[in-house]
């Protein structure tokens, strides 16, 4: 056995005794094994070397050699494998800098990064991005002055803006701007009034409504009963209570202020109102003389000081109908009570005003009247004279003085709408016939 090649000999004798010589010369070839290192990258193909080879592991190639032998080569394959990472990023904003990719987005979504590892292999960073607005809303509301609104988080009373930061349910700033207005509140007066009277009487009732700006309402036991005026009759034919509220404000706004008087009817009764005229252009004022089913009339006469309101009752129980003890139109307005006796004393008067309304006839026995009355920018006259007389008229403030003077030459009557443009308030209007000058007060609203 020859395990190595070389060049051997073998002698032998043969038959004839001579020496026979073999000489072999030997190559010994033996198989071969390669081996082979190498890496790839999860999902390519190693195709070196005759191989087609994608997992990891060790992988064989059976060949021959040039004098036919068995070749054997081994590839010892590595798989590397790329790192895949997903982060997820819920932010406030409208825009989002990702560091690793040296870019700047403004609006949700996936995005995808890839780089190669030590390995040559593509790591890929996979963004979940969500981009969450700050929130804004604006509310508009109205209060009445002296409220507080104190919805939606709120406890504001002026007018202006008011911000109230909260925060959403992704954690972003949440402004909610309150434009809030404030309506201011009308100045409260006192109703003007009798708080007693008697179930026949007609009791007026007023209410300064010179504010343009407001409304005004009278509510009667708590229902509407009349709307924009200054006055209100009240009439009653049973006795109790009656509850008088005035509402004063904007409705549009609903905010609206109220004052309220109780006025009780009594269970008795009242002679009917008289009229009062004048005397010729005497200082006597005489009354018309009234009846009553529930007893003799009696007839109270007084009058107060138009400036400052203060009330003068007449001396002793005038069972007759006339007042001479003076007349000033222009400082004092004067009225005349009737009333009867009762034998429980619940006994009412109804007072008669002489040039109280803004609507005041003047009368005298030698049938001269006049009448007038402001109708918006206007003097609405009426006069009827006796005979046909000269007449003159002329306009007078509280302080006497002159806004308006004409001339209507001689004649019985005149009707006439004078322009005039004045606040306001209270006037009197002094008309001459035939040298007897009459003075009638009016209101201006």
């Amino acid at each position: 056995t020859i395990n190595q090649s070389g060049t051997y000999y073998h002698y032998s004798t043969n038959a004839n005794t001579c020496t026979d010589t073999a000489v072999l010369m030997l190559s010994l070839y033996q198989s071969a094994t390669t081996e082979l290192t190498a890496q790839i990258c999860s999902g390519d193909v190693y195709v070196q070397n005759g191989f087609n080879a994608s997992t990891a592991g060790d992988h064989y190639l059976n060949l021959q050699t040039t004098h036919g032998c068995d070749s054997t080569v081994i590839l010892h394959l590595t798989v590397n494998h790329g790192n895949y990472t997903e982060t997820t990023v819920d932010t406030c904003g409208t825009q989002y800098y990702w560091a690793l990719a040296d870019t700047t987005i403004n609006q949700s979504g996936t995005y995808y990064y890839y780089s190669t590892n030590a390995n040559t292999c593509t790591d890929t960073t996979v963004l979940r991005l969500a981009l969450y607005l700050s929130a804004t809303t604006e509310l508009t509301a109205q209060i009445c002055a002296g409220e507080v609104y104190a919805q939606n988080g709120f406890n504001a009373s002026t007018s202006g803006d008011h911000y109230l930061n909260l925060q959403t349910t992704h954690g972003c700033d949440s402004t909610v701007t309150l434009h809030l207005t404030v309506t201011p509140m009308p100045t409260i007066l006192s109703i003007s009034g009798d708080s007693i009277i008697c179930k026949n009487q007609y009791a007026t009732y007023y209410y300064d409504i010179s504010d343009h700006n407001y409304t005004y309402l009278w509510l009667k036991d708590n229902f509407p009963w009349a709307e924009n005026v200054s006055t209100v009759v009240l009439h009653e034919e049973d006795s109790g209570t009656v509850f008088l509220t005035m509402q004063v404000g904007d409705p549009s706004m609903n905010c609206m202020a109220s004052t309220s008087m109780q006025v009780q009817i009594q269970n008795s009764y009242a002679p009917d109102t008289t009229v009062i005229r004048r005397k010729g252009n005497s200082n006597i004022l005489i009354c018309q003389p009234v009846t009553s089913e529930y007893g003799t009339v009696h007839y109270q006469w007084g009058y107060a000081d138009r400036f400052i309101q203060e009330e003068v009752l007449m001396d002793g129980d005038y069972n007759y109908c006339q007042f001479d003890v003076g007349i000033d139109t222009s400082r004092y307005e004067y009225w005349v009570e009737t009333y009867v006796d009762v034998p429980d004393g619940l006994s009412c008067a109804n007072r008669t005003y002489y040039g109280r309304s803004n609507s005041t006839s003047v009368e005298d026995y030698d049938g001269n009247r006049v009448e007038a009355y402001f109708a918006y920018d206007r003097i609405m006259l009426s006069v009827n004279a006796a005979n046909p007389s000269n007449i003159g008229a002329g306009l007078y403030d509280v302080n006497g003085r002159l806004l308006l003077s004409k001339e209507y030459g001689r004649t019985d009557h005149v009707r006439d709408a004078v322009p005039i443009h004045v606040a306001a308030g209270v006037y009197f209007l002094k008309v001459n016939i035939g040298g007897q000058v009459y003075s009638v007060k009016l209101l201006k609203f």
